[in-house]
């Protein structure tokens, strides 16, 4: 519609970059304001990266964001202190995308839902940590940190316990070990319902309901699974877990999870010291039982035990999904 501005400029102009740019540097190029709709997985270490990207930014309940995911992940690679080749390849894809105008194209209810399920997330109490619950740019920066931090040593410790359970028959039988996982935490690893680079986030009650994965019906106080089938997309926890891929049950009412099933390293990684950083020894590759099953073997078996098992809803109950 003529005298609308355009994605490009509406974005240059939020971020004080390119022709919208005034006086002063580039504004919140760098930052994930609301933790709670992100989704993880996006990048520019290399030209596959920056074409899963796009895929990703691409589906369903992300399409109303597309042109700021990927224009974002183009300008923070461009402005890398140590731009190589391979981010230059990653810079070249985006450039193409840009230029070829593919900005997805949704009808007004398409996009008026998409909007009010960012919404729903943005408010609820999972994003208690978004830049605008923040005084400043150092207080969103610091509480940033301390939720990454905390999620990692949550979920290094909670991996090693679960790990030490002799055999995946006991644990079936005897329940997985409960463990704490604030919602701000949870989401500063995991991310917003939907696709990620890591695998799959999905709202029980919405699944339940035969929704798009993207949508969450619950406000993050229901049911949320988490599936990991590439664990090295998490970032700092693939290089200090036992696990390479792992399915995970977080409850939001009680802020806590469990884990439905895990899927070993290759070599049984080592275990996780009372700091909840990896020490040598005390994880071996018979900790899930005798045989290791393949990913896709994984994916089937732990599918199956959430549904036999049900998800624990904010009422406490269980509920077939």
């Amino acid at each position: 519609m003529s005298g609308v501005p355009s994605a490009a400029v509406v974005w240059e102009r939020h971020h004080n970059v390119g022709r919208g740019a005034g006086p002063g540097p580039a504004q919140e190029l760098f930052t994930d304001n609301d933790p709670a709709t992100t989704i993880k997985g996006c990048g520019f270490r290399n030209a596959a990266v920056a074409m899963r990207t796009i895929e990703l930014a691409k589906q369903p309940g992300a399409r109303y964001k597309t042109y700021w995911t990927i224009r974002a992940m183009r300008e923070r690679a461009a402005r890398h202190p140590h731009l190589n080749d391979s981010m230059r390849a990653a810079i070249a894809v985006f450039d193409t995308w840009l230029a070829q105008g593919n900005a997805t194209e949704l009808d007004a209810e398409e996009a008026a839902a998409e909007r009010a399920q960012r919404e729903l997330l943005a408010t609820s109490f999972a994003n208690a940590h978004a830049r605008r619950n923040c005084s400043s740019e150092q207080e969103f920066a610091r509480v940033a940190r301390e939720d990454r931090n905390d999620s990692l040593s949550v979920m290094r410790r909670a991996a090693a316990a679960y790990a030490a359970c002799p055999t995946q028959r006991k644990r079936s039988e005897t329940g997985s070990i409960k463990f704490a996982f604030k919602a701000t935490s949870f989401v500063a690893l995991f991310g917003g319902p939907g696709e990620h680079g890591y695998g799959f986030h999905t709202c029980a009650r919405a699944q339940a309901a035969g929704l798009p994965r993207f949508r969450c019906v619950c406000a993050y106080r229901g049911a949320h699974r988490i599936d990991v089938v590439q664990i090295d997309s998490l970032g700092q926890l693939g290089a200090h877990f036992p696990f390479e891929a792992f399915a995970l049950d977080w409850v939001g009412a009680q802020e806590a999870a469990s884990f439905l099933d895990a899927h070993m390293a290759a070599g049984g990684r080592a275990g996780v010291g009372s700091n909840g950083r990896a020490r040598g020894g005390g994880v071996g590759p018979g900790a899930l039982g005798d045989s290791q099953p393949s990913i896709l073997a994984f994916l089937k078996r732990s599918a199956s035990l959430s549904t036999e098992a049900g998800n624990t809803d904010d009422g406490g109950k269980r509920r077939k999904v």
